[in-house]
């Protein structure tokens, strides 16, 4: 099962170059997802007084965007139960493109 503590963005490039829209689609989605979750731990250190960073973006801004993202992901896991795409399914069997290295040539 997905862990964000285990996996980055450049987990997911083996999805996301697929030539399966439905894998491209969990890409998206997993993507989204992690961007989200750490967006998400961002505001909480902020509004516990953590961050250790200045940032001129309001903490009302930063949560508007989290609304935003989270409509956008519940939009992404509906379309999926519509399409039958299992986003657990497709991410955990397609093991963070291990042993895979791609090639940019």
């Amino acid at each position: 099962m997905y862990n964000p503590q285990f996996v980055e963005l450049k987990d997911t490039w083996c999805l996301m170059t697929s030539t399966d829209w439905k894998k491209r689609f969990a890409a998206e989605y997993w993507q989204t997802k992690i961007r989200y979750e750490k967006l998400h731990k961002l505001i909480v250190r902020r509004s516990a007084g953590l961050n250790d960073f200045e940032t001129p973006i309001s903490l009302e801004m930063w949560n508007n965007q989290a609304k935003i993202m989270g409509m956008y992901l519940f939009e992404l896991e509906k379309q999926a139960v519509l399409h039958g795409i299992d986003l657990e399914k497709d991410f955990v069997q397609n093991p963070l493109c291990q042993g895979e290295k791609k090639n940019y040539d």
